[in-house]
């Protein structure tokens, strides 16, 4: 049986785009699926039977900014999660490395997720990458808000 990993970024947009698909490959094709997300909405994972990954919980980092209304634009993303600092980066695609590894996973599918998307390549295990209109390099506007000036 194909063992495969949905990892999404957090919060229910990701989860919206990758439920669907999940649900496809294991009730209609049998396959077994692994997922992590951050935050409440691993809660639906859970209710609808996924299995989660078990990963170490681990703080940001200190060089981080705070939340704030930008999070369409990939610079504030990475600097708001962790990804400007290398051992928090490093210590994540490990965490994600051994626990496909551990699971056999054979197919990945990352919603928004580098440290999935990473760990897979670095595994050579097949990956669905899937993006939103907002971070495609061939998007029609400059951001998901496209009635507001994006800050400089």
């Amino acid at each position: 049986m194909k063992r495969i990993f949905v990892g999404m970024s957090g919060g229910y947009g990701p989860l919206a785009q990758a439920l669907p698909i999940a649900k496809i490959l294991k009730e209609e094709k049998g396959y077994e699926i692994f997922s992590y997300i951050r935050g409440s909405s691993q809660e639906v994972l859970r209710v609808h039977g996924y299995n989660i990954l078990n990963l170490p919980k681990r703080s940001l980092p200190e060089n981080t900014i705070k939340p704030g209304r930008e999070w369409w634009n990939m610079g504030y993303l990475f600097c708001r999660h962790g990804y400007l600092d290398y051992d928090y980066v490093s210590c994540m695609v490990k965490d994600y490395i051994l626990q496909f590894k551990a699971e056999k996973i054979s197919l990945v599918i990352s919603v928004l997720n580098p440290f999935v998307t990473i760990a897979a390549k670095v595994l050579d295990i097949p990956l669905v990458a899937i993006t939103q209109s907002c971070y495609h390099p061939r998007k029609i506007y400059s951001s998901i808000r496209w009635w507001d000036t994006l800050p400089e």
